[in-house]
């Protein structure tokens, strides 16, 4: 097995490389909620998940950002991909993963993390990520972090987030609605930490995992519908 990652500047990415990553995405990123409650949203419930190559441009290499492309093949076939994006929200730089899509077959193994170490410069001071699948959010640990996944640090977090997301180019962050325990002690969503993005995936399988292959070594709580697991943490000296 021979991979080989490529990493793009925001101004590099052709339309070509926009529809092949549309495909990896539409392909294997998860199902729309087979039970929404909101019955209105324009989408059909249990189908999959879809994104064309301009909503993908719109949403993870947004104007006038620092943003970027990394593309990790399998003997020459697309295997993984991320976009991310970088801001200054006042004295340091955050790197975060805008989107993290990996081919079915390479999901849990070593190449997660090889692709999410990719994105690394010695500038970056914090990493972070919001996604509903745990693994996303293991891999970003295993390939930065100096703790364990059930040692994050949840102070950082609850102290952060506001000031960080507000400074941020990436829309579903800078209108984010913030869930858990950690903001606000009588928070009854299930979460520890967490994110409302209104976007209502079917996350069986997500709760599966956490169940069956996490146990208690996962500290982010439930995940209800429409939200998403928020993690960021420091990376400085990495």
């Amino acid at each position: 097995m021979v991979h080989e990652i490529t990493v793009f500047d925001r101004s590099e990415v052709t339309e070509d490389i926009l529809r092949e990553a549309s495909k990896l995405y539409n392909e294997n990123y998860g199902y729309w909620d087979p039970h929404p409650e909101d019955q209105s949203l324009p989408r059909k419930p249990g189908s999959r998940l879809k994104l064309r190559p301009a909503q993908l441009r719109a949403q993870c290499l947004p104007e006038g950002s620092n943003s970027s492309y990394v593309r990790l093949t399998v003997n020459r076939t697309l295997a993984g991909c991320a976009f991310v994006c970088r801001w200054d929200p006042g004295g340091f730089e955050v790197c975060w993963i805008t989107q993290f899509v990996m081919h079915r077959e390479h999901l849990t193994d070593h190449l997660s993390v090889t692709l999410l170490r990719a994105v690394w410069d010695k500038d970056i001071e914090v990493m972070g990520i919001a996604s509903s699948n745990p693994f996303a959010l293991k891999a970003l640990v295993a390939a930065y972090a100096d703790f364990k996944l059930p040692d994050v640090n949840f102070d950082f977090m609850k102290y952060s987030a506001a000031p960080m997301f507000n400074k941020s180019p990436i829309y579903y962050l800078k209108n984010a609605e913030l869930r858990g325990k950690v903001f606000d002690d009588e928070d009854d969503t299930g979460l520890t930490c967490g994110i409302d993005t209104n976007s209502y995936i079917d996350n069986t399988k997500s709760r599966e995992l956490v169940s069956k292959r996490l146990g208690q070594d996962w500290p982010f709580g439930d995940l209800p519908d429409g939200h998403e697991y928020l993690l960021f943490f420091s990376v400085i000296g990495k």
